[in-house]
C-alpha cells in the first residue's frame, strides 16, 4: 500500500471504530477516490454497510476484556469504598467550586488541555482524549497506528483510565504524553506496545511503564523465530562438519586435503 492508501485505510478504521459499519456515502466523503483502491480490505453486512471484519472481532474481544478488568478492579477496591466515597465527595465539591469560578471558559480552551474536558459527558471525553492520542502518534509518524489491534488497544486504555481512575484528572495534554511515552517505551515495537498497554490494565496501573528485561528478551526471541533468523553460533556449527575449505571459501577437494597433510608432515620432520 502507498502512504496515501495507508492514510485512507487508517481513517476508515477509525471511523468504523467510532461510528460502526459505514455506507458508501460516509466512506467517499471521508476518503474520496481512494475507496476504490482499498475496498478489498472491507466486507458488506446484510444491510449493505461496509466494515473491516478483523476490527469488528478485535473491538468485541477488547470490550469484553476491559469489562472483566473493570469488574476485577471494582471487587479489589471494595474494602476501600468508604475512602473512595470521601474522595468523590471532595472532588464533587471542588468541581462545583471550579465550575463556578471558570464558568466563562469555553470548550475550545478545555480541549487544549487546560481543563481536560471538564463538564463533558464521559463518552465525549473519551473520544476527545482518544483523538488527541492518535493525532500525537500520527504526528510522530509512529508505525503503531497502522495496526487495527493497536488502534483498539489505545482506545481501550483511555476508556480504562477515564473510568477506573475517574477521581484522577486525565487531560488532553496527558493523553498526548501517554502516546509519546508509548512510542518511547516500546521503541515502536508492536508486540512490546501491546504488552505495555495490557500489562497496565491487568495490574490496574494509572499509567504506562517499561517492560522488564525478560519480557523484552521473550519478544525478541519470538520475532527472530517468526523471521527465520539463525544465530551466528548456529550457522558456524552447521558449517563445521563440512571439512577443510580452500582459500576461496569453497569445500576443499580430496587432492588438496592430501597435499595439505603431506606439507604438514614435512614441516614436522624438519
Amino acid at each position: 500500500m502507498t502512504l496515501e492508501e495507508k492514510g485512507a485505510y487508517i481513517e476508515l478504521l477509525m471511523m468504523q471504530f467510532n461510528r460502526g459499519h459505514m455506507d458508501e456515502h460516509m466512506i467517499t466523503h471521508m476518503v474520496g477516490h481512494m475507496w476504490d483502491r482499498i475496498k478489498c480490505k472491507f466486507k458488506q453486512d446484510q444491510d449493505g454497510l461496509w466494515y473491516n471484519q478483523r476490527l469488528d472481532e478485535e473491538k468485541l474481544k477488547r470490550k469484553n476484556y476491559t469489562e472483566s478488568r473493570r469488574s476485577n478492579l471494582s471487587r479489589d477496591n471494595k474494602d476501600k469504598k468508604m475512602n473512595k466515597n470521601n474522595i468523590k465527595h471532595m472532588d464533587s465539591h471542588m468541581d462545583s467550586h471550579m465550575e463556578n469560578v471558570n464558568r466563562d471558559i469555553n470548550i475550545s480552551n478545555k480541549e487544549k488541555g487546560g481543563a481536560g474536558g471538564k463538564g463533558m459527558s464521559q463518552p465525549d471525553k473519551i473520544e476527545l482524549l482518544y483523538k488527541a492520542a492518535m493525532n500525537k502518534l500520527t504526528e510522530k509518524k509512529s508505525p503503531l497506528i497502522q495496526d487495527p489491534d493497536m488502534i483498539t488497544a489505545v482506545r481501550e486504555f483511555i476508556e480504562y483510565r477515564v473510568t477506573a481512575w475517574a477521581h484522577k484528572p486525565f487531560t488532553v495534554k496527558a493523553a498526548e504524553l501517554m502516546a509519546t511515552s508509548l512510542i518511547r517505551l516500546s521503541m515502536n515495537n508492536l508486540k512490546a506496545a501491546m504488552k505495555i498497554i495490557h500489562r497496565s490494565i491487568e495490574m490496574s496501573w494509572q499509567g504506562l511503564f517499561a517492560l522488564p528485561q525478560d519480557e523484552w528478551d521473550r519478544i525478541r526471541r519470538e520475532q527472530r523465530q517468526d523471521s527465520g533468523y539463525v544465530p551466528a553460533e548456529k550457522k558456524s556449527s552447521k558449517t563445521a562438519h563440512m571439512g577443510p575449505q580452500n582459500r576461496g571459501g569453497s569445500p576443499a577437494t580430496a587432492a588438496e586435503i592430501l597435499n595439505a597433510l603431506k606439507q604438514r608432515k614435512q614441516k614436522e620432520t624438519e
